[in-house]
């Protein structure tokens, strides 16, 4: 994602809405946004760049692997297709999977 500060306002044709100035812009289009630069459109910010990616230390096979899903009624469905409810259960039985 990069970004920028929009410094003059005008009409987004791409996303059919009107930017303001001092407003972040956000963009997956680095070509974008380097055109709303070149016309003094958009200011870079700092974070205008995406971050380098970190090598997350890999996740041990407990078979729990995964995300919860939210289900209607307050359920939420383990990645093992097990449901529980309430989002603290389901935490709960995550973390007692992972720890032994």
């Amino acid at each position: 994602m990069f970004s920028g500060v929009v410094s003059e306002t005008f009409y987004d044709k791409a996303e059919h809405i009107e930017r303001r100035r001092g407003q972040a812009y956000r963009t997956n289009d680095r070509e974008r946004l380097d055109r709303l630069v070149a016309l003094g459109l958009v200011k870079l910010s700092e974070s205008a760049l995406p971050a380098p990616l970190v090598d997350a230390p890999p996740l041990a096979d407990t078979g729990m692997a995964g995300e919860l899903k939210k289900l209607p009624g307050g359920f939420y469905q383990l990645p093992d297709g097990q449901k529980v409810r309430g989002k603290a259960a389901a935490d709960a039985v995550l973390r007692g999977h992972r720890e032994s």
